[in-house]
C-alpha cells in the first residue's frame, strides 16, 4: 500500500492495464517493490483473516469476495483514496501469479 502507488492507481485519469505495461510505464513506483513485499506479508494476512472472519470474504482453492466491504469517510481519507484506486489494483492482480512475481521481481 504503497503511498505513491495509491495516488497514481486512484487518479481517474489512469486506466485499467496489466502489471507489466504499469512496471514499464512507472518503473519508480516499483523499485523496492520486492522487498515492500515481504515486509507486508503480516498485514496482509492479518487482512485476509479479518475479511474471512468478518463473511467479506471465503476461501475455498481461492480468495473470493462474499460481500464488498462500504468505505466512507469514517475510515478516513488514506482508506477512501485506496477505495478509489481498487479497481486498477484488482486489474493488475487478476493477471497469472507467475507473470506478477517475474515482473514485480518477486522470490518466493
Amino acid at each position: 500500500m504503497h503511498a505513491a502507488t495509491i495516488r497514481f492507481l486512484a487518479n481517474a485519469n489512469v486506466r485499467e492495464r496489466q502489471v507489466a505495461a504499469l512496471v514499464t510505464a512507472r518503473p519508480d513506483l516499483f523499485l523496492n517493490y520486492a522487498n515492500r513485499f515481504e515486509e507486508s506479508l503480516v498485514v496482509s494476512l492479518n487482512a485476509i483473516q479479518f475479511l474471512l472472519t468478518f463473511g467479506h470474504a471465503r476461501f475455498d482453492s481461492e480468495l473470493k469476495i462474499e460481500r464488498k466491504m462500504e468505505i466512507d469517510s469514517r475510515y478516513g481519507k488514506r482508506a477512501l483514496l485506496i477505495e478509489k484506486a481498487s479497481k486498477n489494483i484488482a486489474g493488475l492482480l487478476s493477471g497469472a501469479d507467475d507473470d506478477l512475481y517475474l515482473n514485480l521481481r518477486i522470490k518466493l
